[in-house]
């Protein structure tokens, strides 16, 4: 009786579930490590597009600014033709709001506030955080304040000897420590 009962028994043996739950944990392994693989470079791949993206942001602002800048500042002074300004640069701007035109070959100008209205653009870098302030008629009756970026590690705003190029260089680090710099060179048209 207990010969037929094993003749009919059916299923599996210990060994062969052990063998068989072995090549599943190796085939597991080896397709959850190439998985986790791709994530993790995609990842810091992602870290690397964000930071250089948030650079050209902060780029393209400046450049914006600084194409339409009247005067160039630093700490409430005029940013001379050669100098450097570490942690903060001030791009001033002036807007027709009735009718005539502005003087032009003028770095700085005496502004008659009925005919126009001043801007000031603060770019700073506090710790990483880049930010832009603008204020209109300078004396903060309408502000405004955009955080360009919160990654920077350093900034540079260089003017060129001859006064009418400015340069902007910014370094920014990625998530796994890396640092891309850039630099951007910005034609001053309304300062010649």
């Amino acid at each position: 009786m207990l010969n037929r009962f094993l003749r009919r028994s059916r299923g599996f043996t210990l060994v062969e579930t052990l063998i068989a739950v072995s090549i599943m944990t190796m085939m597991l392994g080896l397709v959850g490590g190439g998985i986790f693989q791709s994530l993790s470079i995609e990842r810091f791949w992602l870290d690397d597009v964000v930071a250089t993206r948030e650079v050209r942001h902060a780029e393209s602002w400046f450049a914006g600014d600084a194409m339409n800048a009247e005067e160039v500042c630093a700490a409430g002074a005029e940013l001379a033709p050669g100098a450097t300004s570490i942690s903060s640069v001030v791009l001033v701007r002036y807007e027709i709001i009735g009718s005539g035109a502005l003087p032009l070959g003028l770095c700085t100008l005496v502004v008659d506030t009925t005919q126009y209205d001043l801007f000031t653009t603060t770019y700073t870098l506090t710790g990483t955080f880049l930010t832009r302030t603008t204020e209109k008629n300078a004396v903060g009756s309408s502000q405004q304040t955009i955080t360009l970026s919160k990654r920077i590690s350093g900034a540079d705003f260089i003017r060129s000897t001859a006064g009418d190029l400015i340069t902007v260089q910014l370094d920014v680090n990625a998530e796994r420590g890396a640092t891309e710099s850039s630099s951007l060179a910005i034609f001053l048209r309304r300062l010649r």
